[in-house]
């Protein structure tokens, strides 16, 4: 008879308890301080996160973004006097390269 896998894990023997030995710190880890340790955890966007979470609401933020990239982008409209401001400006460019052609 096969013995069940939960007792390799020791839930099944009261005297069995499995542990990791950490290298860089020279201590001994339960099984499930090592399975959270695992290369994953260390990435780059994982740091970030838990960064970033210890001073901002992270998720809050996430879900606003969210709304607001699924909302339509909606153009301004442009008033009367934007209207004329772009209109100048556009004129003043032309003269200012017809004036400095001249200069040549």
């Amino acid at each position: 008879m096969a013995p069940a896998a939960s007792s390799y894990l020791g839930t099944e023997d009261p005297y069995r308890f499995q542990a990791y030995f950490n290298p860089k710190s020279g201590k001994f880890q339960s099984g499930s301080d090592a399975l959270q340790r695992t290369p994953g955890a260390y990435s780059q966007t994982t740091r970030a996160m838990k960064q970033m979470e210890a001073f901002f609401d992270v998720n809050a933020y996430q879900e606003q973004r969210n709304r607001q990239l699924q909302q339509p982008e909606r153009k301004r409209q442009l008033s009367r006097k934007d209207i004329e401001r772009f209109k100048r400006a556009k004129k003043e460019k032309k003269l200012n390269r017809f004036r400095d052609w001249l200069k040549d």
